[in-house]
């Protein structure tokens, strides 16, 4: 038999996979894989490695002949579990290489969306185990840094929104003409203006999905034009091009207005529920 032969023969009385063995000569699984498709050779202190591991000796791993070995260590090799080897394999966990037996779990997920298209994986149990704590740690992660975003920016929001109706309310700019009204209205669109902008950065509520789709039904597409090639006609043209223009301008404004209006007074309320969610249940924040 051939080195790679022998690798692979000892490596599945062992009870060991690819990666098992990669692990224990510090190389990769996939050089491993390349040694038992005799693709390559490994060197000779890692045959040594090899050999130290099956508890065979060098001779034998080379030519898969059985040699006494005159060492203090017997030679021995592990039995392959009957129970394990009757079962039909369904599966090899494309993590660390194990085969997945009949009876076992297949964890089956998806990568890439639909923007780069989706890739289909196979994990074993307990690869996916980790992947599942890895993944909820990156959304933690997440979520704290669209806190601090969502915090920052809100902050700055409603410093600037406080500041200028601040302004008008000393100056009697506002149409209720009473300070002390003013100044409520104030504090009022302040706590709203920081509200609706944490919510939106927080991601795990609809506030965001509702102002952009409120923000939205002002941009409508303005009908064709027919004019006439002559002078009139041009004028015609530009005049009603730039009404559309400016109506368009007018209903965009209008719908943003809006959504400021409709979520800043909805985000008041989901406020202490978003942030409340983004330190208790960070793992759970929508990305």
């Amino acid at each position: 038999m051939d080195l790679g032969s022998n690798i692979k023969r000892l490596r599945v009385q062992s009870n060991l996979t690819q990666k098992d063995l990669a692990d224990k000569v510090n190389v990769t699984y996939q050089a491993v894989s390349r040694w038992e498709n005799n693709e390559v050779e490994p060197s000779l202190a890692t045959i040594q490695k090899i050999a130290a591991i099956f508890g065979v000796g060098v001779d034998e791993l080379l030519n898969g002949k059985e040699i006494v070995n005159n060492s203090p260590t017997p030679v021995t090799t592990q039995p392959i579990n009957q129970t394990q080897n009757s079962k039909v394999v369904i599966g090899v966990c494309e993590k660390c290489d194990k085969p997945i037996l009949e009876g076992e779990k297949i964890n089956r997920f998806s990568t890439g969306g639909r923007r780069h298209g989706n890739k289909d994986h196979i994990y074993c149990s307990s690869c996916n185990d980790k992947r599942l704590v890895e993944k909820a740690a990156e959304q933690a992660e997440r979520a704290k840094s669209q806190r601090v975003k969502g915090l920052g920016w809100g902050i700055a929001g409603g410093v600037i929104t406080l500041t200028i109706s601040l302004i008008l309310a000393i100056t009697s700019a506002l149409p209720t003409g009473m300070m002390a009204v003013d100044i409520l209205l104030s504090l009022v669109s302040t706590y709203a203006i920081f509200s609706l902008i944490f919510c939106s950065f927080a991601k795990n509520n609809f506030v965001g999905d509702w102002f952009v789709e409120i923000a939205s039904w002002g941009f409508v597409r303005m009908p064709g034009i027919i004019f006439g090639l002559d002078l009139d006609g041009i004028i015609w043209l530009l005049t009603v091009k730039l009404f559309l223009f400016l109506l368009g301008l007018f209903l965009a404004i209008a719908s943003f207005v809006l959504a400021i209006a409709i979520c800043g007074l909805l985000s008041m309320f989901v406020f202490p529920f978003a942030i409340r969610w983004s330190y208790k249940n960070p793992e759970k924040t929508e990305i």
